[in-house]
C-alpha cells in the first residue's frame, strides 16, 4: 500500500523522537533528466541509456554531497526531516512496511541552514548552504504533491519566498 507524506512524517517523528514539521525527498540535480533520457533511449539502445545515466551521475553526485546518488541502475534519494530545531537527513529506503530510516547522514541545526528553491517544470532546483561554506545542489520532483510538499517544507523552515 502506498504511503502518504503524512505517513512518512509520522514514521520520521517516531524514529527521531520529536515532531517532524516538514519533510521532503531530494536527489542529485539532473536525476529527472537522466531518468527521462535513459528511459527513452533504452528503447533504442540500452548501452547508450546506461552511458547517459552515468554521465549525469558523474556531474550531479559530487555536488549533491551524499544527498542521494545517480547510478547506472537507479537513482537514490535522501529525506530531509525538519523538526523545531534540527534538520535530519536520511538515506531514503523503501521496504516492507514503507519508509525505512536508520542513522542520519547529516544532522544540522536548522538556524544554520539556508535553503533556496527554484521551481522548474517537473523539478525544483534546491540549494542548501551551511555557514562553513558547504553547499549541496539537489532537486525535488514537482509532479503530484511535490510542489505542495516543497512549499510546506520551506514555510515550516521559515525560508519560503
Amino acid at each position: 500500500m502506498p504511503q502518504t507524506l503524512a505517513d512518512w512524517m509520522t514514521k520520521a517523528s517516531d524514529h527521531i523522537g520529536e515532531e517532524v514539521v516538514g519533510l521532503i525527498a531530494v536527489q542529485p540535480r539532473g536525476s529527472a533528466g537522466a531518468m527521462g533520457a535513459g528511459i527513452g533511449l533504452s528503447k533504442i539502445s540500452p548501452l547508450a541509456s546506461m552511458a547517459v545515466t552515468k554521465m549525469q551521475g558523474s556531474k550531479g553526485n559530487p555536488k549533491a554531497g551524499g544527498l542521494g546518488k545517480i547510478s547506472v541502475w537507479q537513482t537514490k534519494s535522501a529525506i530531509l526531516c525538519l523538526t523545531a530545531d534540527t534538520i535530519y537527513v536520511y538515506e531514503a529506503k523503501q521496504g516492507f512496511g514503507g519508509l525505512k530510516l536508520k542513522d542520519p547522514i547529516y544532522v544540522w541545526p536548522r538556524s544554520d541552514v539556508t535553503i533556496t528553491a527554484e521551481q522548474q517544470k517537473a523539478t525544483a532546483a534546491i540549494d542548501i548552504s551551511l555557514p562553513d561554506g558547504t553547499a549541496f545542489e539537489v532537486e525535488s520532483m514537482m509532479l503530484g504533491e511535490g510542489a505542495r510538499q516543497l512549499d510546506q517544507f520551506l514555510t515550516a523552515l521559515g525560508q519560503n519566498q
